[in-house]
């Protein structure tokens, strides 16, 4: 479960309510950007996607992972046109830049270089 403001999330616990995200720390968008939309993982799995724009009916400019609110961030990117993306049956996130398709990889991946 999470609490999504303007610029910052917080992930909570779904039995107490309580604040869950790594340090107590919110995930933020950077600088002015907003959340403009997110995309979650599979019904199963925890990892949630932040899509942040420069504002309300923006398309998205910076996409920021998250495979476990306690674990906190995992990755960051920020384009300079806009992006989108979508996750697939095998939990596998796609992300769309310009024309460009890319698959990323598993973010357990990611998490064994950035624990």
């Amino acid at each position: 479960m999470a609490a999504i403001g303007l610029q910052r999330v917080w992930f909570l616990n779904a039995d107490t309510g309580a604040i869950v995200n790594k340090d107590g720390k919110s995930v933020d968008a950077s600088g002015t950007l907003q959340v403009v939309q997110v995309q979650l993982g599979r019904a199963t799995s925890p990892e949630f996607y932040l899509l942040n724009g420069s504002g309300p009916g923006e398309l998205p400019l910076e996409i920021v992972a998250v495979d476990s609110g306690e674990k906190g961030e995992l990755f960051r990117y920020e384009v300079s046109s806009s992006l989108s993306c979508s996750v697939d049956n095998d939990n596998r996130l796609w992300m769309r830049t310009g024309n460009s398709l890319v698959q990323t990889l598993p973010l357990a991946d990611y998490r064994k270089v950035r624990p």
